[in-house]
Formats: C-alpha cells, sequence, structure tokens
C-alpha cells in the first residue's frame, strides 16, 4: 500500500539541453583529434541522457506513482464513507485510513451541532484514541484555540511551523511528540458547517499533500451530509408522527435519488432526483408495485435480491437509463431496513449516479499508461544512439546523423515532461505562470507556417492574415506552444495532400487566431469531452501519438490569458479550432 509520505520536493520545470555538434576542423593528428571528438562526443551524450534526462524521468514517474497513491487514498477514504451507515464509525474509519494513508501523528474529525453550536468529537487516530476527553465538545463560539478559529472563519489552517506558533498553546507537548505541521479544514457543505477535521504530522506537507485534504475534507462534508440526512430520514419514517413536511424536506435536500418501497415493493415515497432518474412523479407512483412504475432491469434484479444485499452491506454498481437524460449512467445503489420495522418489511434504497467518478477514475489509468509509453519512446530512441556512439567508431557524418536523433528526441522529452509539468500546475490549482511581453504575432504566424512547410511537404498550407494583425501582449512561449499543437494534431488527423488553413484576424473582441484541417474529424461525444483533462478520443497505443493533454493545456493556456478556445467538428470532413486573444495594451502604450 502506497503512503503519502515522506514529503516529496516540489516539482521544478526542467530546462531543455540540446546537444550542439563541436566544430568538425581536420585534425592534424588524425589518431590524437579523432579520440578527443570521440570522448567529447561520449560526454556530451553521457551528460545529457544520464544525469539530466534519468533523474527527471524519474522525478516524473514518481509523480505518476505519487498520483496513483492519492487516487487510491480518495477512493478509499470514499469506500470508508459509503460502506459504513453509522456516522461515528464512518467516520473513525476514514480517520484511521486517513492516519495511517499520510504517516500523521493523530488525525481528529468533529461534526457540527448547530442548535448547540458547538463540535463533537467524533473520530481519533494515532497518538490520542479517546473521543470522551477535553476536546470532546468545543463551544465554536468561547474555545480560543485552532479549531474553534476554524470553525468561526471557516477557513483552513494549514502551517509546517508548528513549534513556536502561538496558535498552538500547548509548546511543551508539540515539542515533545515533534509535531512540525498541521492541516485543519473546516467541513463545509452550501455554505453550511458541519464539522471540522484536522491533522497533526511529524513531518512536513507539501503542496500535492494539502491539495489532496481538501479534496478529502470535501468528501468527508459530503459523507457526513449523507448519513445524517439518511438516519434523519429513517428516524422520521419510524416516528410516523413526525411532521411530513420535515420529511420531505430531508428528502430534497439529499442528491442521491431515494427510494422508499414496503415489503410487497409498492413505493411509498420517492425524492425529486429518484423522480428524475425513474421518469415518473410521486403522484403517479405512490402505492404502485415499483415494477409497474420502470422496466429498469438492471434496478428490479438489484431489488429481487434486496436482503442479500442490505444483510452484506455491499453496494453494487447498475447500468441504468436516467429517463431524464435519455442516457446510459452508472448508478451505485445501496439499501438499508427501515428503522424499527422487521426484516423483509420495507427499504430505504439509494442510488447515486457515479458514471463521472468511474470515467475519471478509467481516464487516469489510461493516462498513467499513455503516459508511461510517451516517456520511454524517446528514451529509448536517445539510449539506442548513444549506445551506438559509446560501442565504436563512426566517420563524422555519421555522428552527426546519430547525435541529431538524439537532440531531436530529447527535445520531445522535454516537450512531453513540459506538458506533463503544465498539467500538474493546472491539477493542483497553481494555473500557469505567465511571462508576457510585446511581439508581432504574424511575424511568429509567418514562421510557424514556414517551418510546417518545409517539414511536412505533402500537405498545403493555407495563410490568411489581417492587415490590422501586428503587436500584441501576451505570452509568446505558450501562444507559440498553443499554435504548435494545433498545427500538430491538424498534421496527426489529416491524409497527406489535404489542406490546413490558418486564419488571422483584429476584431472589436481580441485577436482571433483559426486552425482548421480536413481531417477524420470527431463524434458529438468525442468533441464535447475533447478539452477534458487525461481524455483522449483512442487511447490504444496504436492510435495517434501523445498524452492527449494538448487540447485540455491549450484551453488552460488561452483562458489564463482572459481568452476563450472553442472547438468545432464533423466526423470525416475536418476539425476547426478557434481561440480569441482578449484586446490589451501594450507595455509601450500610454
Amino acid at each position: 500500500m502506497r503512503s503519502l509520505m515522506p514529503v516529496w520536493s516540489p516539482i521544478h520545470a526542467m530546462p531543455r539541453q540540446g546537444i550542439s555538434s563541436p566544430s568538425m576542423k581536420k585534425p592534424s593528428r588524425p589518431g590524437a583529434e579523432k579520440g578527443n571528438l570521440r570522448d567529447k562526443l561520449i560526454g556530451l551524450g553521457e551528460d545529457s541522457v544520464r544525469k539530466n534526462y534519468y533523474p527527471e524521468l524519474q522525478k516524473q514517474l514518481g509523480i505518476l506513482n505519487e498520483r496513483v497513491a492519492l487516487a487510491e487514498l480518495v477512493a478509499e477514504i470514499s469506500q470508508g464513507l459509503t460502506e459504513e451507515s453509522d456516522l461515528r464509525r464512518s467516520l473513525q474509519r476514514c480517520s484511521d485510513i486517513l492516519g495511517r494513508r499520510t504517516d500523521a501523528a493523530f488525525v481528529r474529525i468533529w461534526t457540527f451541532d448547530p442548535d448547540g453550536q458547538v463540535l463533537e468529537l467524533q473520530a481519533s487516530s494515532g497518538l490520542h484514541t479517546r473521543i470522551d476527553g477535553k476536546h470532546s465538545r468545543l463551544d465554536i463560539k468561547s474555545y480560543p484555540y485552532k479549531i474553534g478559529a476554524i470553525a468561526r472563519e471557516r477557513k483552513p489552517l494549514l502551517t509546517n511551523n508548528v513549534v513556536g506558533n502561538p496558535q498552538f498553546h500547548n509548546q511543551e507537548w508539540v515539542k515533545q511528540q515533534q509535531i512540525v505541521a498541521f492541516a485543519g479544514y473546516p467541513l463545509v457543505l452550501q455554505q453550511r458547517l458541519v464539522g471540522v477535521i484536522a491533522l497533526f504530522a511529524q513531518k512536513p506537507l507539501n503542496l500535492t499533500v494539502l491539495s489532496a485534504l481538501a479534496s478529502i475534507a470535501n468528501q468527508v462534508a459530503v459523507g457526513i451530509e449523507r448519513i445524517q440526512a439518511l438516519d434523519a430520514y429513517k428516524a422520521a419514517l419510524a416516528h410516523a408522527k413526525e411532521s411530513h413536511e420535515t420529511v420531505h424536506g430531508i428528502l430534497r435536500s439529499v442528491a442521491d435519488a431515494l427510494l422508499v418501497i414496503d415489503g410487497d415493493f409498492r413505493i411509498l415515497h420517492m425524492n425529486q432526483a429518484a423522480e428524475a432518474l425513474l421518469g415518473t412523479s410521486l403522484v403517479n407512483a405512490s402505492g404502485q408495485k415499483i415494477a409497474e412504475v420502470t422496466r429498469q432491469k438492471a434496478l428490479l434484479d438489484y431489488l429481487g435480491d434486496i436482503d442479500r444485499f442490505v444483510s452484506t452491506g455491499n453496494e453494487i454498481d447498475l447500468n441504468m437509463l436516467d429517463m431524464s437524460r435519455h442516457e446510459q449512467r452508472v448508478i451505485q445503489a445501496r439499501a438499508a431496513r427501515l428503522t424499527g420495522r422487521r426484516p423483509g418489511s420495507g427499504w430505504v434504497v439509494s442510488l447515486r449516479d457515479v458514471t463521472e467518478d468511474r470515467d475519471i477514475a478509467r481516464l487516469k489509468t489510461e493516462f498513467i499508461s499513455t503516459a508511461a509509453h510517451e516517456l520511454r519512446t524517446p528514451l529509448t530512441t536517445i539510449m539506442g544512439f548513444a549506445e551506438l556512439l559509446h560501442d565504436r567508431e563512426w566517420d563524422d557524418d555519421t555522428k552527426r546523423e546519430y547525435l541529431s536523433y538524439i537532440i531531436d528526441k530529447s527535445e520531445s522529452l522535454g516537450g512531453i515532461i513540459d506538458d506533463l509539468l503544465d498539467l500538474s500546475r493546472i491539477e493542483s490549482g497553481r494555473g500557469l505562470s505567465l511571462n508576457c511581453s510585446d511581439w508581432n504575432i504574424v511575424t511568429t504566424l509567418e514562421k510557424l507556417v514556414t517551418r510546417y512547410r518545409t517539414e511536412f511537404k505533402n500537405f498545403r498550407f493555407n495563410i490568411e492574415l489581417s492587415a490590422r494583425l501586428g503587436i500584441i501582449h501576451a505570452d509568446h512561449g505558450k501562444i507559440l506552444q498553443v499554435l504548435d499543437n494545433l498545427f500538430s494534431n491538424a498534421i496527426k488527423y489529416s491524409e497527406e495532400g489535404s489542406e490546413i488553413k490558418l486564419k488571422g484576424d483584429y476584431t472589436k473582441t481580441g485577436v482571433t487566431i483559426t486552425v482548421a484541417d480536413q481531417g477524420i474529424g470527431m463524434s458529438e461525444d468525442e468533441l464535447a469531452r475533447c478539452c477534458e483533462k487525461f481524455y483522449r478520443a483512442d487511447s490504444s497505443m496504436t492510435a495517434v501519438g501523445g498524452l492527449g493533454l494538448g487540447l485540455s493545456i491549450a484551453r488552460n493556456v488561452i483562458e489564463s490569458h482572459g481568452g476563450t478556445l472553442q472547438v468545432d467538428s464533423t466526423l470525416g470532413k475536418g476539425t476547426t479550432v478557434t481561440f480569441v486573444l482578449p484586446l490589451e495594451e501594450s507595455s509601450d502604450e500610454g
């Protein structure tokens, strides 16, 4: 099992290092000069490949492994929240998982009682496991220390400098337990405080761990809300004298589809989410058997064996047709007996749409596999030609040829690493760092087209640039990266001999750039997802190469400039990508 500790070093972009060919003067002493040249070439190859790219490759593979560990942690927390119907057991399980997977000194989770304005300790793991001590109930109005402040201000408290920090009043305990870091998050849902989660660590916490903890805090908040809502709902049904309006309000507040059925599988109640999923209404369905209301075979089969699922506490994924969307969705089903009723007399069935969760998990797995493949391909070429240079003597022309292959693949490897680093910045929420300056976009576009015309002679390039185009204020490197990606995609997905069109204009909304091809195009489903992180229309190893990050990063680059990027495509006819950069005065204007 992977652990999220110890702390990883921050990610820094690795500069690209090309391999320059030494000047080839006619040697006065053939043997000595040839030996020196060989040594220089070997040194350059080894320095570039072994000293620069190997460590960076290991770092990137480490990042990928780290992402897998984070995904596993989030999945395990999610499982802990959904498999336990008891709030305290569920939170204790999450606390144990978090402490074990992060090597935290101890972890605590409080829930908030809005009536008493107090935090109630529900779970504690690590150095302290008691939940009935002096910190078991904290009045958030009067409690002067960090947990109370987090609850009152509803802001996280994150620090790697606990020692000497006045917010941590028991400094003797801090030093005794060697505590150096603290992460505390308010558990907030729809602007309502539902609790606080806090973690103490004996090692500093890095941004990756903190980002994961923020996501987990949101999960725990949703889990608390879900269990509390279900508990309240089952209690309300067990006490029929309670207000029907209260029950109905609880149902409406739960995002999951909820069905309440009796022992004969007649519908007693359903919330709005269930109405949308099944394509009916409570008014029409109340009192009817579920089989008379829906023909969803997966759901009916599940209900036919519901006692077994209830007794084991197992959840199951059902492939169901969402009647409100008219599309297949993955629905996670879970059931519990109505409180106070004998077995078989009625159940509450929770149906949660987990389609996006399953898709993200699958896409991340595919992305990791693709990234490893894409990193390995240029590295194999670099190593192969480096070994050829190392193992035997070659004439000068052959050496230059082999070195050019090494340089080319080194640049490819550097580009892949740059994409991974950009994705890492986007994923962590830091965004892209822009270095804007004034530059002539016409000159850049013309040079770009000239380069592609030279390299891809079997394609026709049509360029239309407005005379009004000229100096713009933007990050030249990032915009060139976007343009390179659009041209590269147009080449990859088009047949030789087809036309690739570049159009540039200067309008009231800004500078508009369009790249259009006559390639294979995209289906409606592919078009809808083409700019998503991790998404690739064809992720097989036989498909067109690349990480599938290009359009996702391109959109982030343009949006970081305050602009927009739009993709239009027709399957079999081609794709058109248009981005708009807003007008901005250059730095030398008044």
